[in-house]
Order: structure tokens, then C-alpha cells, then sequence
């Protein structure tokens, strides 16, 4: 099988310098890109990072630690048993998904978008990989989009959903894919999110000038 090994934090063997022997005493490959994997491999506290997105969006199995080490210790270690199974409540929690719950393959949550990455944003690559992953078409430029998908670009910031092409930052796309949610109700998440942080700046100005006129 190959694996690879991502938010490694609080599991020993699963750093750099352990991941490998770990790995081959298990009879797996490590590879380098989770849109090359079988499997992801990650320590207890999980996070929202490209690697999971990818995860997520091909339906990899995300196990722990615990399943290389039964299968290097030549133990029975189904991927599907839950005992493996990574869980964190705390990142579960604050991202409204269900780690242990099955989820059947199907249209990628980006199947009907055309995405452009912009070419300038650093690993650029890996967020192509994550939009491929997720059933995104990738075009280099917003005229090649077909007209049956929507046009989106992956740039430096996220704005509002105004009826052109969809604008998401890096850390919206890659919470698309762990949530599967599409992006337009991402961006009208955000949106929400920027109006209440208005709102509560212009009470806090508006009591400061109180306070101090």
C-alpha cells in the first residue's frame, strides 16, 4: 500500500525520520503527495491541511499510527476497522464532520467547476491536485472554462459570491473538500462571517466614541 503521513504531531513514529522504517517494516511505500496515496496516515490532532482535503476527496481511508504498527508487527490491520480509524473531536467539532462515517464514492464536490489556480500562490501544485481530486476540471486561464461548468479561481483571498467567477482562497478550498461543501456556501459562510465582524467593530467604535466623547 502507499501511504502518506500528514499532521504527524503526537505520534513518535510518525516523524520524519521514524515514518520510513516504520513504514517498511509494515510492507507499505511512502510517498510524497496524498493525491499519490492509498492512505493517509496521521497522528491525534488533526488539521485542515491539503494532505486531508485530498484525503477526503478521493475517500482514502484516514487511519492512525495504530495500523502500521499492527501490520508491521505482522497483525490482522483491515483498513476498514474502525479501530484505526482517525478521530478528533476537537477537529470534528470545529468542522462539522464525522470522520468515522462512510462515504460512498460518487461526483466530486467540485465535479461541475472549472478551476484556475493562480500560478503565483505558493504549492500552487498541490491545490490543482486537491481541485483534480475533488472532480474540478483545470484550466489555465478563466476563457478556456467550458460553459457547462462554473468558472472558479484559487487566488490569494477569498470574495463574495457575485455571479461571476467564484474567487476562493487556498483554506476555503481545502475546507470544500474536508466539509463537502460546495463553494458558493462557503463563500456565503464567509460572507456572513465578514458582515458580523463588521457589525461588531462598528458596536465596539460606536461605544469607544461614547465612552470617550
Amino acid at each position: 500500500r502507499r501511504v502518506v503521513v500528514s499532521c504527524a504531531d503526537g505520534d513518535r513514529d510518525l516523524e520524519p525520520r521514524n515514518r520510513g522504517p516504520l513504514a517498511e517494516a509494515a510492507g507499505c511505500d511512502v510517498v510524497q503527495d496524498a493525491i499519490d496515496a492509498d492512505v493517509l496516515i496521521v497522528g491525534p490532532r488533526l488539521q485542515a491541511k491539503t494532505s486531508v482535503a485530498i484525503a477526503r476527496a478521493k475517500r482514502l481511508p484516514v487511519l492512525t499510527g495504530d495500523w502500521l504498527r499492527a501490520r508491521a508487527a505482522r497483525r490482522l490491520a483491515d483498513e476498514s476497522d474502525a479501530r484505526w480509524l482517525a478521530r478528533d473531536a476537537s477537529f470534528e467539532a470545529r468542522y462539522g464532520v464525522d470522520l468515522s462515517a462512510p462515504r460512498p464514492r460518487g461526483p466530486g464536490v467540485l465535479a461541475g467547476y472549472a478551476v484556475v489556480v493562480t500560478p503565483s500562490l505558493p504549492d500552487q501544485h498541490r491545490y490543482r491536485q486537491a481541485a483534480e481530486a475533488a472532480g474540478a476540471l483545470l484550466v489555465r486561464a478563466l476563457d478556456a472554462c467550458p460553459r457547462d461548468r462554473r468558472a472558479m479561481v484559487v487566488a490569494s483571498h477569498s470574495k463574495p459570491d457575485e455571479g461571476g467567477p467564484l474567487r476562493l482562497e487556498p483554506r476555503d478550498l481545502i475546507l470544500c473538500l474536508i466539509r463537502d461543501e460546495l463553494p458558493e456556501d462557503r463563500l456565503a459562510a464567509r460572507h456572513l462571517a465578514w458582515k458580523e465582524s463588521a457589525a461588531r467593530r462598528r458596536r465596539a467604535s460606536a461605544g469607544f466614541d461614547l465612552g470617550t466623547g
